[in-house]
């Protein structure tokens, strides 16, 4: 598991060799009980190279954690790129969505990651695909104020118009942005 985390290609390679188990998972917090694998880890620290590798022996790509959470959806949120690249590559579902109904895109939007949005829109995410509440990616990008973000949305095809209890015209009036 260090070795996915830390990035340590050769010595997750060596390991697996051995016999450790590709999916075998523990739970790094009490509360949530949130299991995670080696996948889950290097995704969410970036590293591809051990992506590819895990991906390579069998490492299940769609499997989800705590709250319907994806290797795709961590790596997207945390805005790893190049990870989200291997993960669609490999066949990861790109609109999956977790117990809030979040895809993928959605918290890419949110957190601002324009590289990870230019591949998830790029493999045909959807752009206005909404969560529990009805709110969009575009509501979610003007309300935290990344421009560039909405721009994408946009010429993506993202609907301005879609509305959760706010438009995102609203939101961006009130928010001065």
């Amino acid at each position: 598991m260090l070795a996915a985390q830390d990035g340590d290609v050769a010595t997750v390679e060596r390991l697996l060799k051995a016999g450790a188990k590709v999916d075998g998972a523990y739970s790094d917090d009490r509360e949530t009980q949130m299991l995670l694998t080696p996948l889950f880890t290097a995704a969410a620290a970036g590293h591809a190279a051990v992506i590819t590798v895990l991906l390579k022996v069998g490492a299940k790509i769609n499997r989800t954690s705590a709250g319907g959470l994806t290797p795709l959806f961590i790596a997207a949120q945390e805005g790893h790129r190049a990870a989200v690249s291997v993960l669609i590559g490999a066949g990861a579902e790109i609109d999956i969505v977790t117990d809030k109904q979040v895809t993928p895109l959605f918290i890419a939007a949110q957190e601002g990651h324009e590289g990870v949005m230019a591949v998830l829109i790029k493999a045909g995410g959807d752009v206005n695909h909404t969560r529990n509440d009805r709110c969009s990616p575009v509501f979610m990008a003007v309300q935290h104020d990344h421009r560039a973000v909405l721009a994408m949305l946009i010429k993506a095809g993202g609907d301005v118009n879609r509305m959760g209890e706010m438009s995102p015209l609203f939101v961006a009036a009130q928010e001065n942005h």
